[in-house]
């Protein structure tokens, strides 16, 4: 029962990379480090699905890393970051001149969506009722 935390992480991190190997182009990793995946086109109503898998497996794993502690330090940090990288895609690319080429290169590629933005928040929310339960004491 004290492993289901993990256990859930670890099935949501390899969905999304079977995800992203199956129905995603090629991005500047799986291409920098050799692999070629096949696309099967992205399903437009699962286009949420990378967000929500990353933001729910990054914070359950990021919790159980440090021992099951920080909950909402976690949980606001992976919020911020996904949230902001999110928002990023939207915005034009002349705010991202002094930005590493790398991610210069993953605003100016990536999609701003509606719909990860409310995965990344449903996530995070089915992540506080996870840690929760796996708490010894209530998160409060």
């Amino acid at each position: 029962m004290k492993n289901i935390p993990l256990l859930i992480a670890l099935i949501t991190f390899f969905t999304g990379i079977l995800y992203y190997l199956l129905f995603r182009e090629p991005t500047l990793l799986t291409t920098s480090i050799g692999i070629r995946s096949f696309s099967l086109g992205v399903n437009p109503l699962l286009g949420w699905f990378p967000s929500f898998v990353h933001q729910l497996s990054f914070i359950l794993l990021s919790w159980l890393a440090v021992d099951r502690q920080y909950p909402w330090q976690i949980l606001f940090t992976w919020l911020t970051i996904n949230i902001v990288f999110e928002i990023g895609q939207g915005l034009d690319q002349v705010y991202f001149i002094n930005f590493p080429h790398v991610l210069q290169l993953y605003f100016q590629r990536g999609t701003y969506s509606h719909s990860d933005i409310l995965a990344i928040c449903i996530a995070t929310v089915v992540a506080y009722i996870i840690m929760n339960k796996y708490t010894k004491k209530e998160l409060s």
